[in-house]
């Protein structure tokens, strides 16, 4: 999917602290709503960690592409939830649908990989073998218009005007940024 070597590396390093970071938050006590919602986050960085290198053709997609199917009914469901017990709906809801987002976006490049549409290989590997231009574009700006929402969340200020940034965000922020960078290249 990425040709340069340097760009799959520092991909891997982003998805793969940004996963860790999940990965803590499945501490004892975490509700379990948010406990479904960091396996799915670690379970996506690990699949975008594989989509970067050869070894990644050799895994099933299948198998990923109904965990995000259903990692994505589930936050949509999330937001519908909060939508209807009457919560500030949009702020609130929003923060599920930007998930639910990078999960459908996650099946369709494990089905648009699977079906030969795009080798996820990694450094050298082919180019399309149909048009996958258009949803590729789209999900890929998509994905950065909400990278740089997560971003401003993350950079918010203090009471007292100092920026006080929230690493949990910013590191949503790095994940939709760098899945970006993969739906972008798949152009």
């Amino acid at each position: 999917m990425i040709e340069n070597l340097a760009a799959c590396w520092a991909l891997t390093a982003a998805f793969g602290t940004v996963g860790l970071a999940h990965l803590r938050g499945l501490v004892p006590g975490t509700p379990v709503v948010q406990r479904v919602g960091e396996v799915a986050h670690v379970a996506m960085c690990g699949a975008m960690i594989a989509m970067l290198w050869p070894w990644g053709g050799w895994l099933p997609s299948w198998p990923q592409v109904v965990l995000f199917a259903c990692a994505g009914a589930w936050f949509t469901a999330h937001g519908l939830v909060i939508v209807v017990s009457g919560e500030p709906a949009l702020r609130v809801a929003a923060v599920p649908a930007s998930h639910a987002l990078g999960m459908f976006a996650m099946v369709w490049m494990l089905v648009a990989a699977g079906t030969g549409a795009h080798h996820p290989g990694g450094p050298g590997s082919a180019g399309p073998a149909w048009p996958v231009s258009f949803p590729a574009s789209v999900l890929g700006l998509g994905s950065l218009v909400v990278a740089g929402w997560w971003l401003v969340k993350a950079l918010r200020r203090d009471p007292a005007g100092r920026v006080a940034p929230d690493l949990s965000l910013a590191g949503h922020a790095v994940l939709n940024g760098g899945m970006a960078v993969m739906l972008l290249a798949m152009r």
